[in-house]
């Protein structure tokens, strides 16, 4: 078993996002040792996923956050 560490960027999660929505982002980040975050977009999903909160609200919170990143309601 190797260690496996991801860098993670806006590209990568809008990606995840457009083929498996908030699930396909959670995926992305969960299967992976550690994770080299890149951008503000990239840390904003690092902060979600470290909430004590359940799995459905933490996708939900995703869901919105891209949604608002897609609509351009929100910077980068």
């Amino acid at each position: 078993m190797g260690f496996h560490k991801r860098y993670l960027d806006e590209s990568w999660i809008f990606s995840a996002f457009r083929e498996n929505g908030a699930e396909g982002i959670y995926k992305l980040f969960m299967n992976a040792d550690a994770w080299i975050l890149e951008d503000k977009t990239a840390e904003y999903i690092s902060v979600v996923l470290n909430k004590e909160v359940s799995k459905e609200e933490k996708l939900n919170l995703i869901e919105t956050y891209i949604g608002m990143r897609f609509e351009g309601l929100i910077g980068n």
